[in-house]
């Protein structure tokens, strides 16, 4: 029905779904979701409460009604509700969404309490510790910050995400070689991971030193050969002559890899071959609609050279996907002035901040290219 039934059809048949299967908590959001879409906003809170009533300890059923009360800045509701998942359900989620809620009402204080808690109660949660360091970066107190990240690593060795954090932190606030420190910690911690590989790389990026990114990524490659990240970027750190070329051992290695799949996608659309560009990036997003990134490199291509109808099919097809994933967009998403933002709004607001070229992520083209030819005379 939800492909080619009407609305009221798809509406009618959740809300007998939910009357014969009232335990089915995915029907009960699919019902409330739709709702919301429509923009009844009344009829998504009454679905979510019955919800609740018949499944008293869901967490995804409250946290679903967080969301509705804090997209319709009712703030004062969402609180109430998230009071009431700390005490009935009393998962890490339900302290994760109070300090999220918090930390976007500007209140540090309620932010920081339900931080706190939240690593006694849950210590091998990572995201606690990262979030704790940054409140202490947004109060200025960097040493405290650091003691945070120390904190989290002990306590989660194995959470790439905060290594790989930790090490921008002291890059932004130390030198690179302790940077590079961190990075060598996580290694031995996580052995032969990907991110960390690529952040590695990028590390040396940034500092302007071309041969070192090349040995790194070159034992990147050797470590992680499946990693369409660590393909991407390798060629993307190519003069533009050789990209086709490592674009081939790319695809021999990791042929059904989204990520790689886009970007060989954006060298035909920098090469002006849409057809080919639209194929290749049509591809990445059915090899995995849940990240935000290819959808939004998507849109800007047909932003450039579709028409109106194939850029709001895009639009369309990514809201149906909800994508949570990506580089960019994780990044946007999580920013608080835009943490409860529409799909569409996002979508538009990432595809601002993407890249015009292939170019290695989170380091200036121009400095890189400059690079890359200072090391080709030297070579």
């Amino acid at each position: 029905e939800k492909v080619h039934g009407t609305p009221k059809a798809l509406e009618e048949i959740l809300d007998k779904a939910v009357r014969y299967c009232p335990k089915a908590e995915i029907l009960w959001l699919m019902a409330a979701k739709e709702a919301f879409l429509r923009k009844e906003v009344e009829t998504a809170r009454r679905i979510l409460t019955n919800a609740f009533n018949a499944n008293p300890q869901s967490e995804a059923i409250i946290l679903a009604a967080v969301k509705v009360e804090n997209d319709n800045k009712e703030t004062e509701r969402a609180r109430l509700l998230l009071q009431r998942a700390r005490e009935s359900v009393g998962s890490d989620r339900c302290w994760l969404k109070s300090a999220l809620l918090e930390r976007d009402a500007g209140n540090r204080e309620l932010e920081r309490t339900y931080i706190e808690e939240a690593n006694v109660k849950f210590p091998n949660q990572f995201k606690f510790w990262m979030m704790l360091a940054q409140l202490e970066m947004r109060e200025g107190n960097i040493e405290a910050a650091r003691k945070a990240l120390l904190a989290g690593v002990k306590n989660c060795p194995t959470s790439v995400m905060l290594w790989t954090f930790f090490a921008r932190f002291e890059e932004d606030n130390a030198s690179a070689s302790k940077a590079r420190s961190v990075l060598d910690k996580a290694k031995l911690k996580v052995p032969k991971n990907a991110d960390i590989n690529l952040a590695c790389v990028r590390l040396e990026l940034r500092q302007g030193d071309m041969k070192a990114a090349t040995n790194v990524m070159a034992k990147a490659l050797k470590e992680c050969p499946k990693s369409g990240a660590l393909w991407s970027e390798s060629i993307a750190m190519e003069p533009r002559p050789k990209q086709k070329g490592q674009s081939s051992l790319a695809i021999k290695s990791c042929e059904n890899d989204a990520q790689l799949t886009s970007t060989i996608g954006r060298l035909f659309w920098a090469d002006r071959k849409v057809e080919k560009a639209r194929k290749w990036m049509e591809r990445s997003v059915r090899l995995r609609d849940d990240v935000g990134d290819l959808w939004a490199f998507l849109y800007k291509l047909e932003l450039q050279y579709g028409t109106p109808e194939q850029q709001q099919d895009v639009v369309r097809r990514c809201i149906i996907a909800d994508p949570v994933y990506g580089e960019f967009w994780t990044k946007i998403s999580k920013s608080g002035n835009l943490s409860s933002a529409s799909k569409e709004e996002l979508l538009k607001k990432v595809t601002e901040t993407l890249p015009d070229r292939v170019a290695p992520g989170g380091v200036d083209f121009e400095r890189v290219q400059q690079a890359i030819h200072e090391y080709e005379g030297r070579r």
